[in-house]
This record gives C-alpha cells, sequence and structure tokens, in this order.
C-alpha cells in the first residue's frame, strides 16, 4: 500500500513539474533552455522513483549501495519531491509583475550597449590560449590521464602540477562564448565557430563531463534551431541533435575514462555506460542518485536533529576564486573550499555506504538536508521565482532584438551553477561574470575613444 502511494504522489510530482516547462517552452524560447538544463533534475528527481517502484529499474552502483546501507526510500521522500514540485509551481506562476529596473536588469544595461560578436570572439579565444597553456604547463597526456581522478578531487596523477588547476577555473570564462554561441550561429561566425569547438573538446578531455557537452553544444544548438525559426533546414539540424543525445548519454563518460586509461597504459573497454539492460534503463539510472539523495538528506535531518549547513558551498562563494596554493602560502589554507571540514559531497557519498566524495546531492537533493518537506518547498519556490525573472528578461530581448538574449542566458548559466551547491562550478561561474564586465568595461572605453 505505501508503494502504490508513493507512486501516485511522485506521478502529482512529475505532472505539477511537467505543467511549468510546457507552459515555458510555449511562451518563449527561454522554456527550452529551462527545459534541457534541468533534464537530468526531471528524470532523476521526478521520472527515477516511478520506474523504480514499479520494478522496471536494473540500479547501479549507487542506488545498490545506497539500499543495502538505508533501505528503499520511503513516503516521506515522495513528500518531499512534492513539496519541490509545489514549491516550483508556486514560484514560476506566483510571480507577480515584473520590474524592468529590477537587480538583473540594472547589471544589464552596459551589456545591452556591446556587440555580442566582439564579446564572442575576444573570450573564445582568451578561454582557448588559458586552458592551451594549462596543457602546456601540467603536460597533455598527464592532465588527461588524471581527469577521471581530478573528478573526485584527487589529483596526485597531476605529478606536482596541481598548483596550476586554477587556470581550469578561469578558463570557464567559455561560459560568457556558450551563452553567445546560439547568436554566432545565427550570424555564421565560422571562424570562431570552429574555435569554439575546439575548446569545448579540451574542456571535455580534461573533464570528462557530458553535463559540459550538454550546456556547451547541445543547448545552445536547440536555442538556435528556436530562434531561426522553423524550416526545413533548422529542423533537420534539430533531428540531427538526436544521435548526438543518445551518444552524450550513453559515452560521456566511458568515452574520456577511455582515453585517460589508455595514455596511462591500462586496459578499458569503451562500452555504453549502464546500458546492460537497455537505453531506457541507462538514461533513469545515472540520475537516480537525486532521489535516493533526497531520502539521504531526510536520513541525516532526523539522525541530527538540525539542518545541514556545508562549509565547502559557503567557503566556494567567498573565496572559491583565490587558488588553493595562494591561500596556503598566506597562512589561510582552511578558507580552500576543498579542505573544508564539512563537504556537501562527502557527508552525502558516506551516507551512500560509499568512500570519497562522489555523490554530490544536487540542490534538490540539499534541500532535505535543510529541511524535510518544507526545505523542499523553499527551494522550489526561489529557484523558479528566479527563473521566471529571467525568462521576463528574455521575453524583452527577443521581442525587441534577438541578439540580445544571451544576456538573460548568461544569468541563467550564473544562477544554476549557484542552486547547484557543487563547490567547484561556483567560483567558475563568479569568474565568468566578473570577466564579462571588465571585457565590456575595456570595450565601452575603445568604443568612446
Amino acid at each position: 500500500m505505501t508503494n502504490i502511494l508513493c507512486w501516485f504522489i511522485d506521478v502529482l510530482s512529475l505532472a505539477v513539474t511537467l505543467s511549468i516547462f510546457y507552459v515555458s517552452i510555449k511562451k518563449s524560447t527561454f522554456g527550452i533552455l529551462l527545459t534541457v538544463s534541468m533534464v537530468w533534475s526531471i528524470i532523476g528527481l521526478f521520472v527515477y522513483p516511478i520506474f523504480d517502484l514499479l520494478g522496471l529499474i536494473d540500479l547501479n552502483i549507487e542506488g545498490r549501495s545506497f539500499i543495502e546501507t538505508n533501505g528503499n526510500p520511503g513516503i516521506l521522500s515522495a513528500i518531499h519531491i512534492l513539496f519541490i514540485s509545489v514549491g516550483m509551481w508556486c514560484g514560476y506562476f506566483f510571480k507577480g509583475k515584473y520590474n524592468n529596473k529590477g537587480i538583473l536588469e540594472r547589471f544589464s544595461i552596459p551589456l545591452d550597449n556591446i556587440n555580442p560578436l566582439t564579446i564572442w570572439r575576444v573570450t573564445t579565444i582568451f578561454s582557448l590560449l588559458i586552458i592551451i597553456f594549462f596543457y602546456y604547463l601540467t603536460g597533455f597526456e598527464t592532465a588527461i590521464k588524471s581527469a577521471a581522478a581530478a573528478r573526485s578531487g584527487e589529483f596526485d596523477g597531476f605529478e606536482g602540477t596541481e598548483q596550476f588547476m586554477f587556470l581550469k577555473t578561469f578558463s570557464t570564462i567559455s561560459s560568457i562564448s556558450t551563452a553567445i554561441f546560439p547568436i554566432a550561429l545565427l550570424k555564421k561566425d565560422r571562424l570562431f565557430i570552429f574555435f569554439y569547438i575546439i575548446l569545448i573538446a579540451l574542456m571535455y578531455l580534461n573533464s570528462i563531463s557530458r553535463s559540459l557537452v550538454l550546456s556547451s553544444i547541445v543547448i545552445p544548438i536547440t536555442i538556435y534551431v528556436r530562434l531561426s525559426k522553423i524550416s526545413s533546414k533548422t529542423t533537420l539540424a534539430f533531428i540531427s541533435l538526436i544521435p548526438i543525445f543518445y551518444i552524450l548519454l550513453l559515452y560521456g563518460k566511458p568515452f574520456g575514462q577511455f582515453i585517460s586509461a589508455y595514455l596511462n597504459g591500462k586496459d578499458y573497454e569503451l562500452i555504453a555506460q549502464d546500458n546492460e539492460s537497455g537505453f531506457l534503463n541507462a538514461m533513469l539510472v545515472g540520475t537516480g542518485y537525486q532521489w535516493y539523495s533526497v531520502q539521504a538528506g531526510i536520513n541525516n535531518f532526523f539522525n541530527t536533529g538540525s539542518p545541514l549547513f556545508p562549509n565547502d558551498v559557503f567557503l566556494s562563494i567567498f573565496f572559491g576564486m583565490i587558488p588553493s596554493h595562494v591561500l596556503e602560502s598566506l597562512g589561510y589554507g582552511d578558507l580552500y573550499y576543498g579542505n573544508a571540514n564539512v563537504r556537501l559531497a562527502c557527508v552525502n557519498t558516506e551516507i551512500f555506504g560509499l568512500f570519497g566524495c562522489t555523490v554530490p546531492p544536487t540542490s534538490f537533493g540539499y534541500s532535505s538536508y535543510l529541511l524535510p518537506g518544507a526545505g523542499g518547498f523553499i527551494l522550489g519556490f526561489i529557484m523558479l521565482r528566479t527563473y521566471a525573472t529571467i525568462e521576463h528578461m528574455w521575453l524583452i530581448r527577443q521581442h525587441r532584438d534577438v541578439t540580445k538574449v544571451w544576456i538573460p542566458m548568461m544569468w541563467f548559466t550564473f544562477l544554476s551553477a549557484m542552486f547547484s551547491m557543487i563547490p567547484t562550478m561556483i567560483p567558475r561561474m563568479e569568474v565568468s561574470i566578473i570577466w564579462v564586465f571588465f571585457i565590456t568595461y575595456i570595450l565601452s572605453i575603445k568604443f568612446r575613444r
């Protein structure tokens, strides 16, 4: 009976959530950005539990370990997820009147006055030079061989060059290029599109991140297709993305690990990730950790009797942009988020019954660490209220000048990183924001002359 009740609650949560994205997609191209950016969360938090309760999931390592350690997620996790969906719904639909003099619009004024292609070209070249310099300092093979380990915070494989890791943070000013990529496609800026693809390829080899490919290539191309209106040519371009989605999902991680293992002289069979039980199962199990993380947060809250406030997240916000070796040399090594005594991913991974810090709960999972039930509503409300504000910015610019939609896309990327609660992502987006205003200031001086 409990499983049946959980299943109906999960179906209701999914229906409430999908209504948000349906309305947003109908309203503007921003809906594409919002939906595709949150697709992993939608699947892992709202779809995965439904299939699991029907017995249609072949568990992966994280799922098996969690259940062996904690048992199956229960009714409280289903209720918490429902609170998240209701909070999101209220945040999106009860957003109130848009204020065109709000803080984001005020900050966006100088950006509206600069040619986005100029920012795109400068940023793409600088990002490319930084990542190439990083490979030069660490060694191309060393950087790629150590990519898989670095995802878990292990930097021993960099052979004494780990102090150059901060360059990867600065190379992520490329997120500004990503925001402008759809405009570059519209304007057919072919040479710099080529440079951009090379940049993303180099960043992928040293990160092995499917999310990087999704956010940097797939989402911008999808937005471009929508902005360029529907025609036979753009329809074919959109259809061509389907195999990219498929390859990205199944081979995004294994391909990078294959290259890393090859350079280390180890055997590694390139096979689709979690594909033993079919494509649908592979699509689901890679995201299911978010559902288990909600239950992990509930367990932690009732075991400790208090909310969890992870030091690493707060340290990354305030000090994450400062290279760790600089903090160490100044005697403030404790301010480096990697040295924090409470690290969110580490706490979550331990509750899963695993070692290391390999299972970040994301913001939705963290909401149950903060407060079961009500924490989900608060997080969902704040997140979608914020995204609804950015959607208004998008609508205004898409109507007046489509080339300016990169500005709300930039804000969306920045705030998504903040909401992720992942310490490595937050300072990277902060660097990107500082960079775009710096380069805008430099360009405005040049144009005034």
